[in-house]
């Protein structure tokens, strides 16, 4: 017989969105360890879409910085 679920999708796409898709910090919000959260990502589509939408924004605003600061004439 299977395990009851301790956590909802929607419970953890919510922490994931507060955490800014950060798994570690997904999971300090929910009182769950960071495998449970990394383990809800890749059962399900919804918490992943999640970390993905947030990695992608943070590596955009990475690039953002950078080209400023290549314009800047910094090093």
């Amino acid at each position: 017989m299977a395990r009851p679920q301790k956590y909802k999708v929607s419970d953890v796409v919510e922490a994931l969105q507060k955490a800014h898709g950060l798994k570690t910090g997904a999971a300090e919000l929910l009182g769950a360890s960071f495998t449970t959260v990394d383990k809800f990502c890749s059962r399900h589509a919804e918490c992943q879409a999640v970390v993905d939408h947030w990695k992608k924004r943070r590596k955009d605003r990475a690039e953002y910085k950078l080209d400023e600061a290549i314009e800047r004439g910094e090093s």
